[in-house]
C-alpha cells in the first residue's frame, strides 16, 4: 500500500512538472511577444507558436526531472530544481529565440503589369518560380501605382511623398535635400546601404544616391536581373557579420525593347517566323493600324521578359536561403509602373493611368521574429486597394521604427488577413512630367469608380473628364461622366481636395544636374531624347 502511495504521488509530481513546464513556456512566449525587435506574431500563429512553447516547457521540465533523479535528488528538492532549472532554460531559449534584426532587400522591377503575371492570374505562366513562392509570401491584390513613369513613381516609393510633393519632372531635375528616403531612416538606425539601379533616369547626380553607402549605376538598358543580384550579393557578403543591411535593387525587366534571352522568345510565340517584335516600332503595320499578329508576337517578347525576370528573382531567393539568410531578410517586390499594349490606343507608359498602367505587383516575404516557430505571415491574398504612397509606412511599421512617420500613406500590416476589400476605400494617383509630353494627369480610384483628369496631353492641353464604373467595366471601355454625376461630384471632390492639399508642400523650385554623356545615350537609344 505504501508503494503505491509512492507511485501515485510521484505521477502526480510528474503531472504537476509537466503542467508548470508548460506554464512556463507559456510566459516565455508573451515575454518574447513584447521584445520583438521587428515584425509581430501573426494572428494565425499564436496557436502553433503556443503549442510549441508549452511542449517545449513541458518536454524540458520532463527531461530535467529525469537527469535530476538520476543524480539522486528526491522530494521538494527534485520538484523545485526542476522548475528552477526549466526557468533558467526558459530565459536562455527566450534571448535566443527573438531574432535581433532584420535585413531588407526592396526589389522595383520596371514596367511590369500584375495583368501579365501568373501570380495575378494571367493564363500565360510568366511567374512560375514566384507562384511556387507564394505559400511564403503576403499578396496584395490590389497595389496601384502612384504614376506611370519611373521618374514620377519610383521616388514615391523611396519616400512616399506625392509627385507633386517630391516635383521630379524630368531627368535633370534633382531631389531636395530635405527630401528623406528610405535609406536616410535605416542607415540612421545602424543599417548598411546598397542602392543597384540599371535605369538612368534614377542616377546618383538627382539626389538618389544620398543615404547609400553604395550606389551602383552599372549596367542600362539591356541588364538583365542577374547582373543585378550578382553585384547585390558581392557587397552583401563583404559586409560585417550581424550587421543589419537595405538594399534598393532597380531591375529595367521587362522595359522595352523587350529582348529576353534566346530561350525565352519563343516561349510563348513558338510558331512566329522572322525577327522577334521588341518594341511597338518593330511592328508590322497595316494602313488601319496595329497588325494583330505583330502585336501577338510584342506581347509575346513582354512576357518572355517577365517569365526571364521571375526566374532571375527565384534564383535570387534561393541564393538568400543557401546562404541561411532568407530568413532574416525582408523581401519586398513591387514594379515602378505597368506598360500599355494598345489597350486604349497607346503602347509603352507616361501618359495614362488606366488600370494597365497603374496596377503592379506588390509581394513581401516577412522573415519571422522567431526562431521557432515560424510566427511571421504566409500564404495570404489581401484585396485591400493599396498605392505606392503606403510602402514606406509598411516597412517602417515591420521593422518597429515608432520614432519614424513617413509623411504620406499608412501601413498595410493591419490589412494583412482582411478578406474583403472595404468599398469606401480609394487611392489618388499623378503623372506629371515635363518631358516625353508633358503630361499632367490625375486619377482617384475607388474598388468601384475611377476618375481620370487629363489637364495637359502633349500638345493638346486638356480633355474630358473620364469616368469609369470598374465593377461593370473593369477594361476601361466607357466613358460614363453623364451617367453617374453623383459619382462624378464626390470623386471629383476627392481629387481637387488632394490637389490643393499636395500643392500647399510642393517645392517652389529644384535643382538642375546637366546629362553626362553616358546617361544621354542610354536615354536616345531608347527614343527618350532626340
Amino acid at each position: 500500500m505504501g508503494a503505491s502511495r509512492r507511485t501515485s504521488g510521484g505521477l502526480l509530481s510528474v503531472v504537476a512538472v509537466l503542467i508548470a513546464g508548460a506554464a512556463i513556456g507559456l510566459l516565455t512566449l508573451v515575454i518574447e511577444s513584447s521584445q520583438l525587435r521587428f515584425g509581430s506574431i501573426s494572428a494565425g500563429a499564436w496557436l502553433p507558436a503556443a503549442l510549441l512553447h508549452a511542449a517545449l516547457g513541458a518536454g524540458a521540465a520532463l527531461l530535467l526531472m529525469a537527469l535530476l533523479r538520476l543524480l539522486r535528488a528526491r522530494g521538494r528538492w527534485l520538484t523545485s530544481g526542476t522548475l528552477l532549472l526549466v526557468a533558467v532554460a526558459a530565459v536562455v531559449f527566450g534571448a535566443w529565440n527573438v531574432r535581433d534584426h532584420c535585413s531588407v532587400v526592396l526589389l522595383v522591377s520596371d514596367a511590369t503589369r500584375a495583368d501579365h503575371m501568373s501570380l495575378y492570374g494571367y493564363e500565360r505562366e510568366t511567374t512560375p518560380r514566384l507562384d511556387e513562392l507564394a505559400d511564403e509570401c503576403v499578396i496584395w491584390e490590389q497595389m496601384m501605382a502612384v504614376g506611370a513613369s519611373t521618374i514620377v513613381s519610383t521616388p514615391t516609393i523611396l519616400t512616399a511623398l506625392y509627385p507633386t510633393q517630391h516635383g521630379l519632372r524630368g531627368y535633370r531635375q534633382v531631389l531636395a535635400d530635405s527630401v528623406r528616403s528610405i535609406a536616410h531612416h535605416l542607415r540612421d538606425a545602424g543599417y548598411a546601404t546598397y542602392g543597384h539601379t540599371t535605369n538612368p533616369h534614377l542616377k546618383a547626380r538627382q539626389g538618389f544616391a544620398r543615404a547609400f553607402d553604395r550606389y551602383n549605376e552599372r549596367g542600362g538598358w539591356n541588364t538583365n536581373a542577374d547582373l543585378v543580384f550578382g553585384t547585390y550579393f558581392q557587397w552583401y557578403l563583404s559586409q560585417e557579420p550581424g550587421r543589419p543591411t537595405l538594399a534598393f535593387l532597380f531591375t529595367i525587366d521587362p522595359h522595352a525593347p523587350y529582348t529576353p534571352p534566346e530561350e525565352y522568345r519563343t516561349l510563348f510565340d513558338p510558331e512566329w517566323e522572322g525577327l522577334p517584335i521588341s518594341s511597338p516600332q518593330a511592328m508590322r503595320w497595316k494602313a488601319e493600324g496595329v497588325d494583330p499578329r505583330s502585336k501577338q508576337n510584342l506581347i509575346a517578347q513582354y512576357d518572355g521578359e517577365i517569365a526571364f525576370h521571375d526566374a532571375c528573382v527565384g534564383d535570387f531567393l534561393s541564393g538568400l536561403r543557401n546562404l541561411g539568410r532568407l530568413d532574416e531578410t525582408l523581401f519586398v517586390y513591387t514594379s515602378d509602373h505597368g506598360e500599355e499594349f494598345f489597350d486604349h490606343g497607346s503602347f509603352g507608359h507616361n501618359k495614362a493611368l488606366y488600370e494597365e498602367s497603374i496596377w503592379v505587383p506588390f509581394v513581401i516575404r516577412f522573415p519571422s521574429p522567431l526562431r521557432l516557430p515560424d510566427v511571421a505571415p504566409r500564404g495570404v491574398r489581401v484585396p485591400t486597394l493599396a498605392n505606392h504612397i503606403d510602402i514606406l509606412p509598411t516597412l517602417l511599421d515591420y521593422l518597429r521604427f515608432s520614432h519614424v512617420r513617413a509623411p504620406n500613406g499608412r501601413s498595410l500590416l493591419p490589412t494583412i488577413g482582411e478578406t474583403e476589400i472595404d468599398p469606401e476605400s480609394w487611392v489618388y494617383c499623378e503623372q506629371i512630367m515635363g518631358i516625353s509630353g508633358p503630361y499632367e494627369l490625375y486619377a482617384v480610384r475607388t474598388p468601384e469608380w475611377k476618375l481620370i483628369r487629363t489637364i495637359i496631353y502633349e500638345q493638346e492641353g486638356s480633355r474630358p473628364d473620364e469616368l469609369y464604373r470598374l465593377v461593370e467595366d473593369p477594361g476601361e471601355q466607357e466613358n460614363v461622366t453623364g451617367r453617374y454625376p453623383a459619382a462624378l461630384r464626390s470623386l471629383a471632390d476627392r481629387m481637387e481636395s488632394m490637389m490643393a492639399m499636395l500643392k500647399l508642400g510642393a517645392p517652389d523650385s529644384l535643382m538642375e544636374a546637366p546629362l553626362d554623356e553616358e546617361t544621354r545615350r542610354s536615354l536616345k537609344s531608347l527614343g527618350y531624347i532626340k
